[in-house]
């Protein structure tokens, strides 16, 4: 019994290793068949000529069987008939992880949002706000703090100089304002927040930016 199990898991490998030969080395192996089913017949041939019939001729004809079982496969693989083609679905590694990707967009400065706000135009590098806009300017500020405590846009900022910009959780701006003097009226990297309730928060961003797309959306042009 143990020598029959040790050939059947001799058996099992060598058909587990054939699986995994690409159809080149199928077509390898099925040429082997073919030639050890030409030695086979010769040595069956010989051992009838030995007086040896019985013994050898049972396991040469078994042998063959392997091999004309072995070609099959092959001929299977190469015809397609063996595993149906299946359609494969190439993802991004990203997306294998879980993450969510997004397209890049234009972060610009708070002021030219309030800007476009007012003007449903972006400003060029050298425009400001013009006499008679601080009020409406001030009153699209108070929007995008709404807009952005409820996840609509997101603010972008630094917690100093010296750190990454990152965004601004939508939960923040509950307690927290923008600083209407800083963004308003001086110039953009030097816009921030401030607490809006007591107990006053440690936490101020600075150099404030938003999403060019989410602004696009949140005030869509006439």
């Amino acid at each position: 019994m143990g020598k029959l199990r040790r050939a059947r898991e001799s058996a099992l490998w060598v058909f587990d290793w054939y699986l995994r030969l690409d159809w080149v080395g199928k077509t390898i192996a099925g040429i082997g068949a073919v030639a050890g089913m030409i030695s086979s017949a010769s040595s069956f041939f010989a051992a009838v000529e030995q007086g040896i019939t019985p013994l050898i001729g049972l396991f040469l004809a078994l042998l063959a069987l392997v091999l004309v079982g072995v070609l099959t496969l092959i001929i299977m693989e190469i015809t397609g008939k063996r595993n149906p083609q299946r359609t494969v679905t190439k993802t991004s590694p990203a997306a294998s992880l879980g993450m969510v990707v997004q397209k890049a967009s234009e972060r610009v400065p708070v002021v030219d949002a309030l800007l476009y706000a007012v003007n449903r135009v972006w400003p060029g590098p050298e425009d400001k706000l013009k006499d008679g806009q601080d009020n409406p300017a001030i009153k699209a500020l108070f929007r995008l703090r709404e807009a952005a405590g409820e996840g609509q846009i997101t603010v972008w900022g630094q917690l100093s100089p010296q750190h990454l910009t990152v965004a601004i959780p939508p939960v923040f701006w509950v307690t927290n304002q923008f600083d209407i003097m800083s963004v308003v009226f001086q110039d953009a990297d030097e816009s921030k927040t401030e607490p809006a309730t007591f107990p006053i928060s440690s936490e101020v961003y600075q150099n404030l930016k938003v999403d060019k797309v989410q602004v696009e959306e949140l005030w869509p042009r006439a």
